[in-house]
């Protein structure tokens, strides 16, 4: 899977483990640049703490490479809510199982269960993403354990999508769609 489910997790790996470096930069910045944030300092000493740690952590601090991601974050998370979030747990019901079963057919109810966790994991982390999924469509794939050629990929979305299940979104750029079979007041699975 490749959802960060733990902010607080990368965290305290970043701050401890001085030989860790996040797979992630754009992670790493995003929860330092909001650790600090969280801790009262203003944009320009968190600009700097993020510096240091880069530097700590890379061995030196080039404008070039970071600047941008770093001035992004700062920016970005200056005004919003800066509480880490960790992913303990998600919540998958009776009533959404069953109907990832009424598909009937293996592969589709793979992509389903997939599409289904990966947007449970971002209600999680956004509450107020009303079951938006906005992973990369690779992934919910890789996370199926189906390879599938190209078209193959495109038609089972397709079908997801005729079935009801899914609802692409109104955008022409964007890749996201809405899953509509989530039930979240149905008989929890335990």
């Amino acid at each position: 899977m490749n959802i960060l489910l733990s902010e607080k997790e990368l965290l305290n790996k970043l701050l401890i483990d001085e030989e860790y470096k996040s797979p992630n930069k754009n992670e790493m910045v995003r929860v330092i640049v909001k650790y600090y944030y969280g801790e009262g300092f203003g944009k320009k000493k968190v600009s700097e703490e993020v510096e240091k740690i880069i530097e700590k952590k890379y061995g030196v601090y080039n404008p070039l490479e970071w600047d941008r991601l770093v001035n992004k974050y700062v920016k970005l998370f200056e005004k919003t809510n800066h509480n880490l979030y960790s992913v303990d747990e998600i919540v998958i019901t009776k009533d959404e199982l069953l109907t990832i079963k009424s598909i009937n057919n293996m592969e589709y109810e793979k992509v389903a269960f997939s599409i289904l966790v990966h947007t449970k994991i971002k209600n999680c982390i956004n509450p107020t993403n009303n079951n938006w999924m906005n992973s990369k469509v690779s992934d919910v794939l890789k996370d199926s354990k189906l390879s599938l050629k190209s078209h193959e990929k495109n038609l089972i979305f397709h079908k997801l999508a005729n079935m009801g299940l899914i609802e692409y979104s109104n955008s022409l750029k964007s890749t996201d769609f809405k899953v509509l079979f989530i039930n979240s007041i149905s008989q929890c699975i335990c």
